[in-house]
């Protein structure tokens, strides 16, 4: 499924996706670093590494990184900050 990409700012409700258990609700937020997962419906797994995090509305803003104590929730991967800008870039 393809998703749209955008950046946030603050707080946003989102969701991380999983393979096994299609996804979960949780709160995303930065404040111009990387994503924090905050107040997670389900603990994240390492399996779950790779996986995107996308707002309420379907736009991917992140990467899951496979949490490690005491860092839990976080650091994650910005879409719009890590990646080259050319895999963001439109293609014909």
């Amino acid at each position: 499924m393809p998703f749209g990409t955008r950046s946030i700012s603050g707080y946003r409700a989102g969701c991380c996706l999983s393979t096994a258990a299609g996804g979960f609700c949780c709160t995303i937020r930065h404040f111009g670093g990387p994503l924090w997962i905050t107040h997670a419906a389900e603990s994240i797994r390492s399996e779950m590494s790779g996986s995107p995090l996308v707002t309420q509305i379907g736009m991917a803003i992140g990467v899951v990184c496979t949490p490690a104590a005491p860092w839990e929730g976080g650091p994650n991967p910005r879409l719009t900050h890590n990646l080259p800008g050319w895999l963001l870039s439109d293609t014909p």
